[in-house]
């Protein structure tokens, strides 16, 4: 049996971020060609007998220098899963979407949130959401766009 269990809690902002998984087996790949400005990646995750629970909660104010939003948890056990998350990324500009499904499964979970990063000068919009009773499907996507103009107008006015 293989478990992980992640939880952090915000100093700066009010973020909760808490996260345990469980499964008899699991297995997950991740892979990209190009370099990070150009790319195509393709990534997977697969679960065998296995209970997840999320709570990622809050707003980054300035936490990690981000700045932002996320609501989402899960409460999801089942017999099999699997997900593939697949997108390209042009001009620092990215295009991803996820799908899953579960057999034997139960559960619930969604995720939403918009957040800025301030070392990277991007924003990024996300949003997923799945349900399984005995079959069970998962979809969403993200939209990464750099604002590098920002960090250039932040980095004068530090000088100023």
């Amino acid at each position: 049996m293989k478990g992980k269990n992640k939880s952090t809690i915000g100093v700066k902002g009010a973020i909760i971020d808490a996260n345990i998984k469980a499964a008899v087996a699991s297995a997950q790949s991740e892979n990209y060609l190009g370099n990070s400005d150009h790319n195509m990646y393709v990534s997977g995750e697969g679960q065998y007998i296995y209970a997840n629970a999320e709570a990622n909660n809050g707003f980054y104010l300035g936490e990690d220098d981000k700045i932002g939003f996320i609501a989402g948890g899960a409460a999801e056990a089942g017999g099999a899963k699997g997900e593939v998350s697949y997108g390209i990324t042009t001009f620092g500009y990215k295009l991803g979407f996820t799908e899953g499904a579960c057999f034997q499964c139960g559960g619930v979970s969604y995720r939403l949130g918009a957040i800025y990063d301030m070392k990277k000068g991007e924003v990024t919009v996300q949003g997923f959401g799945s349900v399984g009773l005995d079959v069970g499907a998962k979809l969403g996507g993200n939209v990464t766009v750099p604002l590098k103009w920002l960090k250039i107008i932040d980095k004068i006015k530090h000088k100023e």
